[in-house]
């Protein structure tokens, strides 16, 4: 009977405290969770006090009722229902960042890239969203390079699409993404992830360098100073100065005896001849150089057939001071000259392609031994390679048949030597050297126009 009673009292308590849900009113930057509202920093939503919670008298179990710790599901040592030396899980801590951190590594990729052509003008990117991310980077061009590109930012971790408007139609686009993550004060970003549609190859026009309203010609700047070398060979930039060869070819074909060289050395800000070499050089053809800015001097190639030998060169007296063998060994009989090489500053190794034996591009360290070798294969493996450059991790490879419109040509491959896009450019003449000025791609050409030869250096327009 006492304990019927006991039960009323208890049942009637629990009825009494019992109320309706409250309406909670908030505005937009309010997020909702299992205790409630937690209100946005910005967010001026409120609900008032007595609303918000109403509280309730806590059951007291007469001291005879309570039960043994084992009836209760609690073990000494353990977590509830026996799970004996385990701790309870521990809650996230709020004020800690979930996700990614640094002592993980690098920031992961982003994954599941793709692309979806809505029309002729939009296209819909989309990829898997992460906590591991703050935010995203999506920028896309109609080239491989992200020259001249345009770039979104997207704020929040949860976002996992971008429709790109008003693109032109009948064109290729590329579009990559990367993450980004703030932590401990810091911006931390993932690598790119690159995507491409499937539209037309790209053809590319080409803006000649002015000086005033003329277009810039070293040769002509020169006067006699390059009398009689009439052919332009290698060019590369130092970002202050541009180093151009010029070749006196004296019936010389393959540039192994009578073939001289001068270099020409350039101020790139206002194209200014600054230097030419005082005297002619034995530098082979001179096809190609490229500047170290750790060691500070010019690497020419020759390509002159039999001559494994690249010649460094001074940037201040512009003469030849040291010839350095490249030993291949037997594994590369083929491989008899090289007619292109760059420099990539990004991990010190030069790329050296070979002018004959498979399409080889050789990586060499900075005292130009072998670590490996590349294939790249190009498209036209009947026009011959000028010049190459790296940038972005990319390599760029030149090719041209003499003086023509329609064979002028530069290949884009990534690090594997897979080829990522063709570029046909709009121009008469034979495309020489090709070169990163900043973000920018140069060039050079070998043009005769009524007997005379021109020294032009153009930008490239991807």
């Amino acid at each position: 009977m006492k304990m019927r009673k006991a039960l009323a009292i208890i049942l009637t308590a629990i009825m009494m405290c019992t109320i309706a849900p409250a309406q909670v009113f908030a505005e937009e930057g309010t997020v909702f969770t299992e205790d409630g509202p937690a209100f946005a920093e910005d967010g001026d939503a409120y609900a008032p006090e007595e609303e918000q919670k109403a509280e309730v008298p806590e059951e007291v179990i007469p001291s005879d009722e309570v039960q043994p710790d084992e009836l209760q599901g609690i073990k000494e040592d353990g977590n509830e229902e026996g799970n004996p030396g385990e701790a309870d899980p521990e809650e996230p801590d709020p004020d800690v960042p979930q996700g990614w951190v640094p002592e993980e590594g690098p920031l992961p990729k982003v994954k599941k890239l793709a692309l979806t052509i809505l029309n002729s003008s939009q296209i819909l990117v989309t990829w898997r969203a992460s906590e591991d991310y703050d935010g995203y980077q999506v920028q896309y061009a109609k080239n491989v390079l992200f020259l001249r590109s345009k770039k979104k930012t997207l704020k929040g971790s949860k976002i996992n699409n971008l429709t790109l408007n008003g693109l032109k139609t009948s064109k290729r686009y590329y579009v990559r993404i990367r993450a980004f993550r703030k932590y401990d004060g810091r911006t931390y970003r993932s690598e790119w992830v690159r995507v491409k549609t499937d539209k037309a190859c790209a053809d590319a026009s080409i803006s000649f360098a002015k000086r005033g309203s003329k277009k810039v010609d070293i040769r002509r700047q020169a006067g006699k100073k390059l009398s009689g070398y009439t052919v332009t060979q290698g060019t590369c930039s130092s970002g202050k100065y541009l180093f151009m060869a010029f070749e006196k070819r004296n019936g010389d074909d393959d540039g192994k005896k009578r073939a001289r060289i001068k270099i020409a050395k350039v101020r790139i800000s206002d194209w200014k001849l600054v230097k030419v070499s005082p005297k002619g050089q034995k530098l082979g053809h001179a096809n190609d150089i490229t500047y170290n800015p750790y060691k500070k001097y010019l690497v020419v190639t020759g390509a002159k057939t039999y001559d494994r030998h690249v010649r460094i060169v001074s940037t201040k007296t512009l003469k030849k001071i040291d010839t350095v063998r490249i030993r291949l060994g037997s594994k590369h009989s083929d491989v008899n000259a090289f007619n292109a090489i760059d420099f990539n500053t990004e991990d010190r190794t030069y790329l050296l392609r070979s002018r004959y034996g498979g399409s080889k591009t050789f990586i060499l360290n900075e005292n130009f031994k072998v670590q490996g070798y590349h294939i790249y294969q190009t498209a036209w493996p009947n026009r011959f390679v000028q010049s190459c450059t790296i940038y972005a991790g990319q390599f760029i490879l030149t090719q041209s048949l003499n003086q023509t419109a329609k064979a002028n040509t530069i290949t884009i491959f990534d690090q594997n030597g897979n080829r990522l896009q063709n570029i046909r450019l709009k121009m008469k003449g034979e495309l020489e050297s090709v070169f990163m000025i900043g973000k920018k791609l140069y060039a050079t050409m070998h043009k005769w126009i009524g007997g005379y030869c021109t020294g032009y250096i153009f930008q490239i327009l991807l």
